[in-house]
């Protein structure tokens, strides 16, 4: 009896200390990285690098942004509606332009990068095709951003803010929009936008819309344009209906990714909390525009980030900046479990067992909302009914529990530096 009151006595002061060994320990694995100068290297055998490239087509001379004769070319399909529904597969040029030599027009998409835990094409899914490319300065073969854009039926919305997006975004960046399923006139909007004056004068490199016939939705379309580009810098998330304010919005959300390395991502609309329970995450204690981001912002809100940001747990797209490269290694968004939303929060947190951070600082834009969508009667009626399987394939697929490298919300969640902390700019 005595030597088992000793052995208590001795164990209990230890099991304490080794507690708070493990607090103290763990809190330091799992805290976050801040600051400059980070070595953020990827481990080569980090389990999220465990999948593997997907097979693509050999990258020509216009997926490295070059035509033979040094000038601006353009291609495209002649009438889509036409290739899809009659098998039209004439590829012309555009007025005032040379034809590329090596273009991928009237081709399937190359996938230049693997997509996370590698996964295979529903069979509904109907094979995209490049429908317009436009090489502007085939001089620059990897633009700093390259912005990608999917819509939906949005021709009405697009109209709106197209023009906004040429006007207001300024530096060296190419474009990569998505017809999910849109048999509207969203295409004809975005070549006008492509073409135009504005977007050529404020340093847009390269502009092409990709059609997927079959709706695919946000997290599969932001995939397939991001995966068949390199930007050197980064992926910038634009949303259809996204109306831009003012000039430097772009580079208002890179900036603080050049100042502190060990940034993931920025979004310039908001950030929150991330309570992660068995299935979904919970959000809680917003930061920034979340709310009533269909109105522009005032002034004096916007301020508040002019000289920093906010780290978060977690943050929204819409307009969402991400490094390439980080992006890239990651997989993108994992399109197997998700199909509209949630996705970007999953992304992060995978993206938090290798300690990167995420931020906010609003920019000045907001949301159209009440704007009527062009009528679903313009989609043909064998791909309404593609799409309508394809939704209930991705369902099944989802429902069968892939497995990831990384499960769904993996636990236990990161701790991050204190929530909401301001670093300066």
């Amino acid at each position: 009896m005595k030597l088992a009151t000793k052995v208590l006595y001795l164990a209990l002061p230890l099991g304490l200390v080794l507690s708070c060994l493990w607090y103290i320990g763990g809190r330091w694995l799992f805290t976050w990285n801040k600051g400059p100068n980070q070595d953020l290297a990827f481990p080569s055998d980090f389990s999220l690098r465990t999948f593997k490239a997907e097979p693509t087509a050999a990258v020509t001379a216009s997926d490295r942004g070059a035509h033979a004769a040094g000038r601006p070319c353009a291609d495209e399909v002649e009438s889509w509606k036409a290739w899809l529904l009659k098998g039209d597969r004439k590829v012309v040029g555009i007025e005032g332009f040379d034809r590329c030599q090596a273009t991928t027009v009237g081709l399937p998409p190359h996938r230049l990068h693997p997509r996370y835990c590698n996964p295979s094409d529903l069979p509904s899914r109907a094979e995209a095709v490049v429908v317009l490319d436009v090489i502007l300065q085939p001089d620059i073969p990897h633009p700093e951003v390259t912005i990608v854009s999917p819509s939906h039926q949005d021709g009405p919305t697009l109209e709106q803010t197209m023009p906004s997006l040429c006007a207001h975004t300024q530096g060296e960046w190419e474009v990569v929009f998505v017809l999910d399923g849109s048999w509207d006139h969203s295409y004809e909007v975005y070549k006008r936008t492509i073409l135009s004056e504005e977007c050529k004068r404020n340093g847009l490199v390269r502009g092409r819309v990709v059609l997927q016939p079959t709706s695919i939705w946000e997290t599969a379309a932001d995939n397939l344009a991001m995966s068949m580009s390199s930007p050197s810098g980064f992926y910038v998330e634009v949303q259809a209906d996204t109306l831009f304010l003012s000039d430097g919005w772009l580079e208002r959300m890179l900036q603080p990714m050049r100042i502190y390395d060990v940034l993931f991502a920025v979004s310039g609309r908001c950030g929150h909390e991330l309570t992660v329970g068995r299935a979904l995450p919970s959000f809680s204690t917003l930061y920034g525009h979340c709310k009533g981001m269909d109105t522009p912002a005032e002034p004096e809100f916007l301020a508040q980030w002019d000289h920093k940001i906010n780290v978060m747990q977690s943050v929204n797209r819409g307009p969402y900046a991400v490094r390439a490269k980080a992006m890239q290694d990651l997989g993108f968004y994992d399109e197997l479990n998700f199909f509209l939303e949630r996705d970007e929060h999953d992304l992060h947190r995978r993206a938090t067992f290798l300690k990167w951070n995420f931020a906010v600082r609003v920019i000045d834009m907001y949301h159209l909302k009440n704007v009527k969508m062009s009528d679903d009667a313009l989609i043909p009626s064998s791909f309404r009914e593609l799409d309508k399987r394809y939704m209930d394939e991705h369902a099944a697929r989802a429902q069968s529990s892939p497995k990831c490298p990384i499960g769904l919300y993996e636990m236990p969640v990161p701790l991050v530096s204190r929530f909401g902390e301001v670093w300066p700019l």
